[in-house]
């Protein structure tokens, strides 16, 4: 005991174990000011925190929602959303087991599946000011949304064509252009709002211009606003419908990207865009669902915009005409093949018949 004291009182007198005794006490003192210093700054940082906290609860609230199973078996019978991929050891029983079981879920739900063609589709007008639009002769049907988000590409996946410029620049559509569906009825394609690669100058005058579209066609049947089924409804959609809903324009959502969504996710994204829309009198229950890219959902999009511009039935008869003048051109092929198979039998029957006569 007295050994450790005697060492202990004479370490205390040696300057360097003194200065390492004063490096670790203030050390140890900076370690505990910074880190009262960050609670402080946690604490006091209240916007990036409850901002944290309300994302967290809205992913909360998406992943609670609840959705009917009949809707989830129309996703996976449409194939719109993203297609499940599993990998492991039993990834392909799995897979198996899953096709299996939505094979069977597709049996107990009525799906229209209908494929219809659009008549000629071709661009035929562009206009970025109200003095130029085109004289309302046929019935239109525009399309809106935000920047980016696939308007154009839909427009050439339900026309069956590319006559709708695409980009994967935001603002790359900057003015409003009409496309003739046949003599039916005319599909229109409105700027982007939101972000896009112009001047906020430009911005203000694409709302002008496609304000003064909305408010002056007589023909205009119904307007689609495209939403992509990543996201929900936000503020800025929210207002544009608004607008729509102050000019007394029927509307209806339109979920774009599908096949970037699981179908569990698409569902809940429907049913929460759908109750969205309940307080907007001129909005069309049902958003519709569709994907450019794997072009499911379109057809049923088609057969839509065919029913409200009134060519159904000239549609189904095209459909039928054409389904059998490829029947007979199928039948025709087919009686061209057996009588050349006869005359290739017929052909060689004489050519053994002729070297048993040369033997």
């Amino acid at each position: 005991m007295a050994f450790l004291i005697r060492e202990t009182s004479f370490g205390l007198h040696r300057p360097g174990f003194v200065f390492l005794r004063w490096f670790s006490a203030n050390v140890h003192q900076r370690t505990d000011t910074t880190r009262v210093a960050k609670g402080a700054k946690i604490k006091t940082g209240g916007n990036s925190a409850s901002s944290l906290s309300s994302t967290i609860s809205n992913r909360k609230k998406f992943r609670a929602t609840s959705f009917p199973t009949s809707l989830l078996s129309q996703i996976e019978a449409f194939g719109l959303a993203k297609p499940l991929t599993v990998s492991g050891k039993y990834g392909t029983k799995v897979a198996i087991n899953r096709k299996t079981k939505v094979l069977e879920n597709l049996k107990k739900i009525d799906i229209d599946r209908e494929r219809l063609e659009l008549p000629h589709f071709y661009f035929f007008a562009g206009a970025k000011t109200p003095n130029s639009f085109p004289v309302p002769d046929l019935p239109e049907l525009a399309f809106v949304g935000r920047s980016n988000v696939g308007k154009s590409s839909l427009i050439n996946a339900l026309g069956d064509s590319r006559s709708a410029r695409t980009s994967t620049k935001p603002g790359f559509t900057q003015q409003i252009n009409f496309y003739a569906v046949g003599s039916l009825f005319n599909m229109v394609d409105m700027p982007g709002y939101g972000f896009a690669y112009v001047k906020e100058e430009e911005k203000v005058k694409w709302k002008e211009l496609i304000e003064s579209y909305i408010s002056q066609r007589e023909l205009l049947l119904r307007i689609y606003v495209l939403l992509d089924a990543r996201h929900g409804l936000s503020v800025s959609l929210c207002n544009n419908l608004v607008i729509l809903e102050r000019h007394q324009v029927a509307f209806q959502i339109v979920l774009t990207k599908c096949d970037l969504v699981t179908a569990v996710d698409l569902a809940r994204r429907h049913v929460l865009v759908e109750k969205g829309l309940a307080e907007f009198r001129h909005a069309v229950d049902k958003p519709l669902m569709v994907s450019s890219e794997t072009s499911a959902g379109i057809f049923m999009m088609r057969k839509e915009m065919l029913r409200l511009a009134g060519g159904l039935d000239r549609a189904r008869k095209f459909a039928r005409r054409n389904k059998v003048s490829t029947e007979d051109a199928v039948g025709t092929m087919d009686s061209l093949r057996g009588k050349k198979t006869e005359e290739e039998c017929t052909g060689q029957n004489k050519r053994k018949n002729t070297n048993k006569v040369r033997r």
